[in-house]
């Protein structure tokens, strides 16, 4: 029996992008023992309310562990109720309370300090050990030590979207995917500042090897190590070698994973956590990551969040029966996102800090600001107004190449009325809706899945 385990940390988006292949690993070996650390002294603290995760383990016998579930044994007898007391993730305090928030705060660093991390050890000596690839440096010493000792095969993980491959061979020149030694140039030594994404393919293939506007296929860099200081582990000089390295895309978009997801949540109603629509039309409100109203630390970002919900107020609430579907940013204090909404008129806003998928299939259209999290129902097909308020640098022209050529851009919030009534305009006649797939497409290649289960597929028996 093949053991697989997925190391997962600080952000949603390497949890988003894992699911899928753990999924498919599910469905194509359903005798493989597979367990999800996440890598949190309380799970809730990446998850949140995340019901469709827990939903989602339960459903594909999936194991979900936390640091909570390696405590020592005279406090295991403990976990549920510390597991209770502690879900509040850090983001959403202070509370009204700070007493309770002292509390809860020292009870969290006393758990950390308990930790028994030896305890992990068959979780992390899987036959095969996904790791997210970012933040190494937040992981506790003691279980990476574990994990550079003991490991069999490590697959990186990216910590979410990120552009994969491009169609233009020229975009691709001389970008690639690891740190590597001084390399010699035209008889000069010189150290290359590498792009952690790519591989070096300046024919155009991108790292699913995918190949780009017909180029024949490259394998990856020749580096043959890369040093552990790029993992945050400066002061040790040990080196892992390269083959033991596979890094994998974003499987979080193929269609195949959105076909399953449909047909998920309609034949199992409890995986869809949404409430019924109160109203004709639904539509989601991705946001940027805002505090109280008039907060100086995120002046700008406020400002421009009233102007929206503002025109949001007078051009689609005062003109058609629509409710608004609020995805908080994962750094977002809820509580102050909640009453920043009902200082500028939301009485009752429909706010779901829970897997993005689970979202996406019950809302009619969508308002992204400039995120990652924007791609999701972009590249899912629903029907979006995008609004960017200024460029990429220089070095990330992709970025802006991706992000500004879509169908319903908006540069300035001066734009955005007019952009508003003409989307209301489109969904309220009997015409095609236009998305954002194909223009997506070229930036994140349909089947990755497979083209990931091809690179593991060896190691199951």
């Amino acid at each position: 029996m093949t053991t697989v385990t997925y190391i997962v940390w600080k952000k949603t988006g390497g949890l988003d992008l894992m699911l899928p292949v753990l999924w498919k690993i599910r469905k194509t070996y359903p005798n493989a023992k597979i367990a999800l650390l996440i890598a949190e002294i309380n799970k809730h603290h990446l998850i949140r309310d995340g019901n469709f995760y827990m939903r989602f383990c339960e459903h594909h016998n999936i194991e979900l562990l936390d640091f909570i579930d390696f405590l020592p044994s005279w406090l295991r007898p403990f976990r549920n109720l510390l597991r209770q007391l502690t879900k509040r993730a850090p983001v959403d305090g202070q509370s009204d309370n700070r007493v309770i928030d002292f509390i809860l705060y020292h009870l969290t660093k006393f758990l950390k300090n308990q930790v028994d991390y030896t305890l992990a050890l068959s979780t992390v000596t899987a036959d095969l050990l996904f790791i997210n690839d970012e933040w190494w440096d937040e992981l506790p010493k003691p279980l990476m030590d574990l994990i550079i000792k003991h490991h069999r095969k490590i697959f990186l993980v990216q910590h979410g979207p990120v552009i994969l491959a491009h169609e233009k061979p020229s975009d691709m020149h001389e970008r690639v995917m690891l740190r590597a030694n001084p390399t010699v140039v035209n008889g000069i030594q010189s150290e290359r500042v590498f792009h952690q994404h790519w591989f070096e393919t300046p024919n155009g293939v991108g790292i699913y090897r995918h190949v780009i506007a017909r180029e024949p296929l490259l394998g990856p860099y020749q580096s043959k190590q890369v040093p552990l200081a790029y993992m945050g582990l400066e002061d040790r000089e040990e080196n892992i070698e390269l083959e033991r390295l596979t890094y994998v895309g974003f499987p979080g978009f193929d269609s195949e994973w959105f076909s399953y997801l449909k047909g998920l949540i309609s034949v199992y109603p409890s995986f869809s956590i949404l409430p019924t629509k109160r109203k004709k039309l639904r539509y989601m409100l991705l946001t940027r990551d805002v505090m109280e109203l008039g907060d100086t630390r995120r002046k700008s970002t406020s400002e421009d969040l009233t102007s929206i919900l503002k025109t949001l107020q007078q051009e689609i609430h005062g003109q058609y029966e629509v409710e608004i579907l609020v995805k908080p940013h994962p750094k977002q204090n809820i509580n102050n996102l909640k009453r920043f909404l009902h200082d500028v008129g939301f009485e009752n806003p429909l706010v779901v800090a829970d897997a993005l998928y689970v979202v996406l299939p019950s809302v009619d259209f969508a308002i992204t600001m400039q995120s990652s999290g924007a791609y999701y129902p972009l590249t899912y097909g629903v029907p979006c107004i995008h609004l960017m308020r200024g460029e990429y640098g220089q070095r990330d022209y992709l970025f802006n190449e991706m992000e500004y050529n879509l169908n319903r851009v908006v540069t300035s919030l001066d734009d955005f009325p007019n952009a508003c009534r003409a989307l209301m305009q489109e969904l309220h006649t009997s015409q095609p809706i236009a998305n954002d797939v194909e223009h997506m497409r070229k930036f994140y290649p349909d089947g990755a899945i497979e083209l990931i289960m091809d690179q593991i597929k060896g190691y199951f028996v």
